[in-house]
């Protein structure tokens, strides 16, 4: 308990070079210190230091990982380095948590420099092949329409999130179809029917 917190206190409290030689020696052995990594992961605002821990808890499983980055980029959404956090998602299985990664698209207010997270977002889901629930995907959908509605087309975000309505559509698309092939199994694939 005694590392822990000093682990956590250097990670939050100390200059970034103590910090980033805390991270390079605690690298070889992620999983024993992954709590002290996560307390201060969620304690930290955006900066560099956070980035080299979220790099590190990046190994971990997807289940802890993948909420965790959620709820900061959430909680951070217009600010700083969230592009940087948003990568980190790339190549994790991120089918449970679409409708979150939809709503923090549609949040991103375009005055700020999110040009990076919009690019970061395209490029996670555009890479994301795994599933993706009916529901998610209807309720992702009805978010995007109510943002596309409030969207001016020139604005820099309209084309991620059009976009991202055709990759939703594409996906709906393909599991209806795996739908009806399952309901008629005897429907060809050549049938337009």
């Amino acid at each position: 308990m005694k590392n822990y917190e000093k682990i956590k206190n250097t990670l939050v409290n100390e200059d970034e070079e103590k910090a980033f030689k805390l991270l390079k020696s605690i690298e070889l052995d992620i999983a024993m210190y992954s709590s002290s990594l996560i307390d201060s992961f969620v304690l930290l605002k955006p900066c560099q230091v956070k980035n080299d821990i979220a790099l590190l808890l990046s190994e971990m499983s997807n289940e802890d990982f993948v909420p965790i980055v959620i709820n900061d980029i959430k909680k951070y959404l217009n600010g700083e380095d969230i592009g940087s956090l948003i990568y980190f998602l790339l190549d994790k299985n991120i089918g449970d948590y679409i409708v979150d990664i939809i709503d923090i698209l549609c949040n991103l207010n375009p005055k700020n420099d999110n040009f990076e997270a919009f690019e970061m977002i395209h490029l996670i889901l555009k890479e994301y092949e795994g599933k993706v629930s009916k529901k998610d995907i209807n309720t992702s959908i009805l978010l995007i329409n109510n943002t596309l509605k409030s969207t001016a087309q020139n604005e820099q975000r309209y084309n991620y999130i059009n976009w991202c309505l055709n990759w939703l559509l594409q996906k709906k698309a393909i599991i209806e179809f795996i739908d009806k092939m399952e309901q008629n199994p005897e429907i060809s694939l050549g049938d337009s029917h």
